[in-house]
C-alpha cells in the first residue's frame, strides 16, 4: 500500500493546535509529525505570517512563532446603576460567533459573573475589558479601578493578612455581599477556564489543569482587579459538567461540595502545625457537605493541626464530611493518627 497524501488542511490544523506550546520548534515538530521538507513546512508558517495570525520574533536558533489575535476588541465602561453585564456580553457577541457551544457557554458565564464582580463589589468608577480571538483560543480581561478583591475580601472576613483571602477564595461560596450573592462566580469560572488569574496589588491567584496557585510580592503592581480568562477552542470542558461534579443531585443540585487545596495555607516558610493554621483552613467548611482535602505539594503536617481537622472538627460538625487526596506517607500518617486509626 502507498503512504496516504497529507493534506494541506491537516498541516495547517497541526501547526496551529501546537505552536503556542512549541514556539521555537514548531518548525522541527511539523517536519517529523508529516515527514516533509522544512521548506514546505515553512510555505504555511509564512502565510499564517502574511494573514497575521502569528508573529515571529528574533533570529535563527532564538525564532519565536507567536499567535496574534484575529480579532479584538476593548471597551471601558462607567460602573453605575444602569451599568449591566449583560448588556456588556452583547457589545461583545461577534467575537464569540462560530465557536463551539460548550466554549460559548463557559466564556459566557465567566465573562458576565467577573464583570458582575467589577460591577457590584469593585468599588470602583470603571471597568475595562478586552476580548481577544485567536485561531486557537479565546481569552478575556476584566479590569477595574476599585479597591481590591483580596485586600476587600481581608476586611470583610476580618483576615491578618490579604493573602489568606486566596484560600478562602478556593473554597467556594465567599462573598462580600451574601444577601445579594452565593459566591460560586469565581469558583466555577476558575475551573471552567484553561487558566484563569487575579491580580491585584501585588498578588497573583490563579487557577490551571495543575490545580491553584498563588504568586506573593510581584513586581508589576495592579490597581484595583485584574482577571485573565483563556479557553482553547478545541476543550471538552463543559460548564453544567463542572457545576455537577459539585453538586449532590439528591438534594436538587446544590453547590455542597468543595475541595481545598491545603498548600494555599502555606504562607513565607510557615509549617502547617498549630491548631490556629488548621482553623483557617477549616473556616466556612460548615457551609459545605462534602470537603475534599488536597494536600498535593504539602510535605509535613503537625500533630495539632492534624488532630484539629481530623478529629475535633468532626466530633464538633458530624454533619459536614471530610475526605482527602494527594497526601504523602509523612502527611497520611498524621491524618490516620488523628482519625485513630493505625496502619
Amino acid at each position: 500500500m502507498g503512504k496516504t497524501k497529507v493534506t494541506k488542511n491537516e498541516i495547517d490544523i497541526y501547526i496551529k493546535r501546537n505552536i503556542r506550546k512549541h514556539p521555537r520548534d514548531i518548525v522541527r515538530l511539523t517536519q517529523e509529525h508529516f515527514v516533509i521538507t522544512k521548506p514546505t513546512v515553512m510555505k504555511f508558517i509564512n502565510q499564517l505570517i502574511e494573514e497575521k495570525q502569528i508573529s515571529v520574533t528574533g533570529k535563527t536558533k532564538d525564532r519565536e512563532y507567536i499567535p496574534l489575535p484575529i480579532n479584538s476588541k476593548p471597551r471601558v465602561y462607567e460602573i453605575g446603576s444602569s451599568s449591566d453585564e449583560g448588556k456588556m456580553w452583547k457589545d461583545f457577541s461577534d467575537l464569540f460567533t462560530g465557536i463551539p457551544d460548550n466554549i460559548y457557554k463557559i466564556c459566557q458565564y465567566g465573562f458576565t459573573e467577573i464583570a458582575n464582580n467589577a460591577l457590584e463589589h469593585s468599588e470602583g468608577q470603571y471597568i475595562s475589558i478586552q476580548v481577544d480571538r485567536f485561531f486557537d483560543q479565546i481569552e478575556i480581561f476584566i479590569s477595574d479601578d476599585g479597591i481590591g478583591i483580596f485586600k476587600k475580601i481581608s476586611q470583610r472576613y476580618n483576615l491578618d493578612d490579604p493573602m489568606q483571602s486566596i484560600l478562602e477564595l478556593a473554597k467556594g461560596k465567599l462573598t462580600t455581599d451574601p444577601k445579594h450573592h452565593t459566591g460560586e462566580g469565581i469558583f466555577f469560572t476558575s475551573r471552567a477556564f484553561d487558566s484563569f488569574f487575579i491580580r491585584s496589588h501585588n498578588i497573583v491567584f490563579l487557577h490551571s489543569d495543575s490545580g491553584f496557585d498563588y504568586q506573593d510580592q510581584v513586581d508589576n503592581i495592579v490597581n484595583g482587579t485584574t482577571v485573565n480568562m483563556e479557553i482553547s477552542l478545541g476543550s471538552k470542558k463543559s460548564i453544567q459538567k463542572i457545576f455537577d461534579e459539585f453538586a449532590n443531585q439528591e438534594n436538587g443540585y446544590g453547590f455542597d461540595k468543595t475541595i481545598v487545596p491545603v498548600h494555599l495555607a502555606l504562607l513565607g516558610n510557615d509549617q502547617l502545625i498549630s491548631r490556629s493554621q488548621a482553623r483557617r483552613v477549616l473556616s466556612r467548611f460548615d457551609r459545605f457537605k462534602r470537603v475534599w482535602l488536597d494536600f498535593k505539594g504539602v510535605q509535613f503536617i503537625g500533630q495539632s493541626f492534624a488532630d484539629e481537622i481530623f478529629r475535633v472538627y468532626p466530633s464538633e460538625h458530624p454533619e459536614v464530611s471530610i475526605l482527602y487526596i494527594d497526601a504523602n506517607k509523612q502527611v497520611e500518617k498524621m491524618i490516620l493518627r488523628a482519625k485513630g486509626i493505625n496502619k
